[in-house]
């Protein structure tokens, strides 16, 4: 996949690369020379992948295939750093603790690590001069890696970004920028009660997807293979483009042609000549008439 032209729509910027702080994230650590192997049988991403320079994303499920988590990783020292949404490290560590029998491997909450996501086409080049742990990732199409650092050395790493030309991020614009690229992120656009194929990132088009499909078992991988093999969901995450350029509210409504309830947004944004928004949908409804407080919506495409 080609990489997108750059600066996405939402960012006015003359820099190559942005970064941004996600400070209520949070972290644990796995140690231990299985820790690789382990954790590659219970996540849906190729932990063996994951190498100094080479982030990962992936998925905790449960067997019944729902998504428990979402997670990203880092190589650091002898160590992967694990990060998670808020509120999430106690819970995972105690759960992956469970699954720990032979293996030499340790789960340690990093209270003092932080997650900052980098974006663009020189995400690469500025994260190399940064002194922190780091690997490539792009979740967007328009390059990007992520690093972890210790709270102590988050001021330096902001000093050598800024040396190396990127440019902060704020919250706002992240959150236009990652609805316009398609990403989905967990506790706003999906949750427990979703599997991959429901959140829309079993396969991604617009970057990087936390499912790969050519590793070996792992927690869950059954049910969300038969459910590839079998297609459409009853419920699914979907992109939409709303009519007009007025927000409507986060848990509005999504109609269908007879003004039957078939969904409610999630995430919107204004862009792209109207309202672009994800919304959690009956699928049978997908292909039909759709609206939004009276408002014509329709679908996107190859997200």
């Amino acid at each position: 996949m080609s990489a997108a032209p750059w600066p996405p729509q939402h960012v006015s910027t003359q820099a190559s690369c942005l970064f941004i702080h996600r400070p209520a994230h949070e972290a644990f650590s796995v140690r231990g020379p299985d820790r690789k192997s382990w954790l590659n049988g219970l996540l849906t991403n190729n932990v063996a992948r994951v190498k100094p320079g080479v982030a990962g994303w992936g998925l905790a499920l449960t067997k019944q295939g729902k998504i428990q988590s979402e997670l990203w990783l880092i190589e650091q020292d002898e160590a992967l750093i694990v990060f998670t949404p808020p509120g999430q490290a106690q819970g995972l560590v105690e759960l992956l603790d469970r699954f720990l029998i032979m293996e030499d491997a340790e789960l340690e909450l990093a209270p003092d690590q932080r997650l900052v996501v980098l974006l663009g086409p020189a995400s690469v080049q500025c994260a190399e001069r940064s002194s922190a742990a780091w690997g490539e990732f792009d979740g967007t199409g328009l390059g990007g890696a992520l690093i972890a650092v210790s709270d102590a050395q988050l001021d330096q790493l902001e000093t050598q970004l800024r040396a190396a030309g990127a440019e902060p991020l704020d919250e706002a614009s992240w959150a236009a920028l990652r609805v316009e690229r398609y990403l989905p992120e967990w506790g706003i656009d999906y949750s427990v009660e979703s599997n991959p194929h429901e959140a829309g990132i079993a396969h991604r088009a617009l970057g990087q997807g936390p499912v790969d499909w050519d590793k070996g078992c792992y927690l869950g991988q059954e049910v969300v293979c038969m459910q590839d093999m079998r297609g459409k969901v009853r419920r699914s995450l979907f992109p939409l483009l709303i009519e007009g350029d007025q927000l409507p509210p986060a848990d509005a409504e999504v109609t269908d042609g007879t003004g039957q309830g078939v969904g409610q947004l999630r995430s919107r944004v204004t862009g792209l000549g109207g309202v672009l928004s994800f919304a959690f949908l009956k699928s049978a409804a997908a292909d039909g008439t759709l609206e939004v407080d009276g408002r014509p919506a329709k679908l996107i495409a190859d997200a």
